[in-house]
């Protein structure tokens, strides 16, 4: 995905949405990672009651370090990846982004 869309869209894709597009009044739309029905795409970056599960279900650590937030977690290849942002929510965001790039290099 292009690295000029929005946070939150590039968090989608990487989560395995679909048919990721732009519509009125500057809101992403798509189809969520189990088919069905186009959806407003979350607010990965900005809501815990969007990100909170991802840190669950990814199971990824979280700390603030000085200045900003660092979110860590193991990518499917074993390799420890950190990803930091000046909210939590960010933190975890660029992490499924990285975390997904992680399985694609090889």
């Amino acid at each position: 995905m292009p690295p000029d869309r929005p946070l939150h869209v590039r968090t989608a894709d990487a989560l395995g949405w679909s048919d990721l597009q732009l519509q009125e009044e500057g809101k992403w739309w798509g189809v969520g990672p189990y088919g069905g029905l186009r959806l407003m795409v979350p607010r990965f970056d900005a809501s815990w009651c969007y990100a909170g599960p991802l840190v669950t279900k990814f199971n990824l650590s979280l700390f603030h370090d000085a200045d900003h937030w660092v979110s860590s977690g193991v990518s499917t290849r074993g390799f420890e990846r950190f990803e930091h942002g000046n909210t939590p929510t960010e933190a975890v965001a660029k992490l499924i982004i990285r975390l997904k790039e992680s399985e694609l290099e090889g």
